[in-house]
């Protein structure tokens, strides 16, 4: 997480003013973080993160990988800064910032669900994106509401996961070895989207992909960046998250999802959108 950020300058002068957002979401993470003074920060993390920049005129070095810019810092700028990716950034004064950080898991599905097999994002420095801010906007709006995040914000989570990924999503070459292309995906996504209610094995999973059964489960991993079960779980969570949704009780949609029982659904959808099925649906002022 972006807590975890060190002021190789002084670590008291940088402070994470508040968390806002769903806590224990392997999803997405909004934070609102504050750096006093004129601090040199570096940070490593294993998720995406989006830095969107709330102060003016501030003088910044940024290094992204092998990126680098010197400039003015403004608001309403976009850092967008890949998984595992080092990242430095010198400043001259202040920094107010509101940071999205993205789990890889959840980048791969959205990309794989478009048929845009990606396993990363580009790196940007100090763009502008006025449909992201939007977005994170709205995010912010919906975090201060003092009900447990609903259905508003898993919608908003979906949109930036898929302006993301269609904007700045780092795909494989079609014909590249050692990778499914892009129909392919798009092939096993159809398979799957008619079966999510039964056992897929893998074996049928290489046959629709055209694949050999020891060799497939690698090339998705390396294609989609996930194993076929991981994504499988995600796209029955979608599932059963519309079943939900549309009012059908929680048995009748973990069933009808794929998962085994209400209880196998409730520890999927913990452990993915940090809250309970019950709570998928609750109403947002």
């Amino acid at each position: 997480m972006f807590d975890d950020v060190t002021d190789a300058q002084s670590p008291g002068r940088t402070r994470l003013l508040h968390a806002i957002g769903p806590e224990g979401s392997e999803t997405l993470g909004l934070r609102h973080f504050r750096c006093e003074g004129a601090p040199t920060l570096a940070g490593l993390s294993d998720r995406h993160t989006i830095i969107l920049n709330r102060s003016s005129f501030v003088g910044i070095s940024c290094t992204i990988g092998r990126r680098r810019l010197d400039h003015t810092g403004m608001a309403g700028n976009v850092t967008l800064i890949p998984a595992e990716v080092d990242w430095t950034a010198n400043a001259n004064a202040a920094l107010d910032n509101i940071v999205v950080t993205i789990a890889k898991p959840s980048f791969a599905v959205a990309a794989a669900r478009a048929d845009r097999p990606s396993v990363t994002m580009t790196p940007q420095i100090s763009g502008r994106d006025n449909f992201l801010r939007a977005i994170i906007d709205e995010m912010i709006d919906d975090a201060a509401s003092p009900t447990e995040p609903g259905d508003e914000w898993r919608d908003l989570t979906d949109e930036l996961l898929d302006h993301l990924t269609e904007s700045y999503g780092l795909g494989v070459r079609k014909r590249a070895r050692g990778f499914l292309t892009p129909e392919k995906v798009g092939r096993i996504n159809a398979y799957l989207e008619d079966r999510l209610d039964q056992k897929v094995s893998i074996d049928e999973l290489a046959e629709v992909a055209l694949q050999s059964a020891s060799h497939f489960p690698r090339i998705f991993r390396r294609t989609v960046g996930l194993s076929p079960h991981q994504y499988l779980v995600r796209l029955r969570l979608l599932r059963a998250r519309d079943l939900v949704k549309a009012g059908v009780p929680l048995a009748e949609a973990a069933i009808g999802s794929g998962f085994t029982d209400q209880s196998h659904l409730c520890f999927w959808g913990r452990r993915v959108y940090g809250a309970p099925p019950g709570r998928w649906a609750a109403a947002r002022q």
